[in-house]
């Protein structure tokens, strides 16, 4: 007897914070991006969120004072190109007054001798092929795009309700999106 599979579509709230990812380390004048995420009361990207977001930080060269999210941005704006000035520990601060709205980015150590970088990664996520939520290309969608992560990975594995006659066909699903979203150096 198989169990029938649910879809549940999540519609996030109105925007309560905002969550900035940036690189754990970056050396001095070295470019680097950060995503700054709308993201309603329980950790969903609020899709829905426009308004003018300004933007601060000490350590941070060339940051924009400001930037514009839009219906187009999905409760999302990446900013590309930003560089750390001198050695320490920098963070990026961002506000709307508007709508008494803030958010700050993790810590981010600016070191010239950084021998090694902090990657962030999920390796444990699995879509509606066995038991979890979505399908393989929106689990990597949303580990780099919404939560900024360094690499993710699909882990499927069968259960009660899967088709065993089909797990060539549900593999196959798996690679080729885990192929797709693979960027050689930016995301795996």
């Amino acid at each position: 007897c198989a169990l029938p599979i649910l879809f549940l579509k999540l519609i996030a709230q109105n925007c309560s914070k905002f969550v900035i990812f940036a690189p754990s380390t970056v050396k001095p004048h070295k470019s680097f991006s950060i995503n700054i995420k709308a993201e309603d009361q329980f950790g969903n990207t609020a899709a829905g969120y426009t308004g003018r977001v300004e933007l601060s930080s000490d350590q941070i060269k060339n940051l924009p004072k400001s930037v514009n999210f839009t219906s187009k941005h999905k409760g999302l704006v990446i900013i590309k190109g930003l560089r750390a000035g001198r050695k320490g520990v920098a963070r990026i601060r961002a506000c709307d007054k508007k709508c008494n709205l803030r958010g700050e980015s993790n810590p981010i150590e600016v070191d010239q001798q950084a021998q090694l970088k902090l990657y962030w990664g999920e390796i444990h996520s699995q879509s509606y092929i066995a038991d979890g939520r979505g399908t393989c290309d929106e689990i990597y969608e949303y580990a780099r795009r919404d939560a900024g992560l360094d690499f993710a990975a699909v882990s499927e594995h069968s259960m009660p309700h899967n088709d065993f006659d089909d797990l060539e066909t549900k593999w196959e699903t798996v690679r080729r999106a885990t192929i797709k979203h693979h960027q050689d150096r930016q995301f795996v």
